[in-house]
């Protein structure tokens, strides 16, 4: 969750690259608390870096949750985020 740092109405990210392989550590985990951390931090980089993310669920589908896969993709229009699922299974 530390992974998005907000400061009044501002969200400061760490780089795509480093706050997604941190989450990539972590998607075979089953723990409830764990998904929801995944797909929250996923769903806030989605606004900053989409292209990253949608490229670390393309690799990383098979083994994370699909409670985390439909929190990180709902910030996209509902076609792409269509295509984006469809495209993960």
């Amino acid at each position: 969750m530390s992974l998005v740092h907000y400061s009044a109405k501002i969200a400061v990210f760490l780089p795509g690259e480093a706050s997604l392989e941190m989450v990539a550590n972590c998607v075979s985990d089953e723990r409830d608390t764990v998904y929801k951390a995944i797909g929250w931090v996923s769903h806030e980089n989605m606004t900053a870096t989409p292209d990253e993310v949608i490229k670390c669920l393309h690799e990383h589908a098979p083994t994370m949750s699909a409670p985390a896969i439909r929190r990180s993709t709902e910030r996209l229009p509902p076609k792409q985020r269509q295509r984006v699922r469809d495209s993960l299974h």
